[in-house]
């Protein structure tokens, strides 16, 4: 399991910049208080048995691909070179 970790704050700014008419912040820090009290215990249960993976996620989505990449990589995960990975 890949949990992205990000500070509440800029994921609040980040979906609040969607557009969305359902993205007010009051509604988004609702979503978030709702999947951080409802994935708790699966995260215990996951990292108990060392089956969970974080990634920083508060930078720019090229550098969260590359960290995405390099946890997948440390943890014995095979990926196929794609021509934009050089």
């Amino acid at each position: 399991m890949v949990v992205f970790e990000c500070p509440e704050s800029v994921l609040v700014e980040r979906l609040a910049g969607r557009g969305r008419e359902d993205d007010n912040v009051e509604i988004i820090k609702r979503r978030i208080e709702t999947f951080n009290t409802t994935t708790v215990e699966v995260l215990e249960r996951y990292g108990a048995q060392e089956k969970v993976v974080r990634v920083r996620s508060d930078a720019e989505k090229e550098e969260v691909f590359e960290r995405l990449k390099e946890v997948l990589r440390s943890r014995g995960v095979k990926l196929e070179a794609r021509e934009e990975d050089g």
